[in-house]
């Protein structure tokens, strides 16, 4: 399911580049309403379809939705500030990599730390190993 997830959302961030000429002959209102909407789903895709299994795992599972969309848009906001000013055309292909490998490791620690606290409030520390979790009451 997550994995679907990340590509719906994959394919939503690729739609402003992929259909530029259909979306810019739309109205500004119009194109603000989908670009809303388009956000919205893709950055909750992804903790709706892990919703769908820690419903069963902890309480307030639901919680971890909007947790999960801030720690995705605080982590792709620090890719992008720390990644497009050193990001220039002609770069050697090893410092493009090298920018994109500190970029994406500096996105997943600050997913981890938003999304490490909704953990945090579960179990009032650090996350026990899975297979000792009993399914949540209904």
């Amino acid at each position: 399911m997550t994995a679907a997830a990340a590509v719906l959302a994959y394919a939503i961030g690729l739609l402003p580049s992929s259909a530029t000429g259909v979306w810019q002959r739309w109205p500004a209102a119009v194109q603000a309403s989908v670009g809303v909407v388009l956000g919205l789903v893709l950055l909750n895709s992804i903790g709706v379809a892990q919703w769908t299994v820690l419903r069963r795992l902890v309480p307030q599972a639901a919680r971890w939705i909007g947790w999960s969309a801030v720690g995705w848009l605080a982590g792709l906001t620090v890719f992008l500030l720390f990644t497009m000013p050193l990001w220039h055309p002609g770069q050697d292909l090893a410092v493009t990599i090298a920018i994109g490998v500190a970029g994406a490791v500096l996105m997943a620690a600050t997913m981890a730390a938003i999304t490490g606290r909704c953990v945090w409030g579960w179990f009032g520390g650090p996350a026990p190993a899975v297979a000792r979790i009993s399914p949540a009451r209904r």
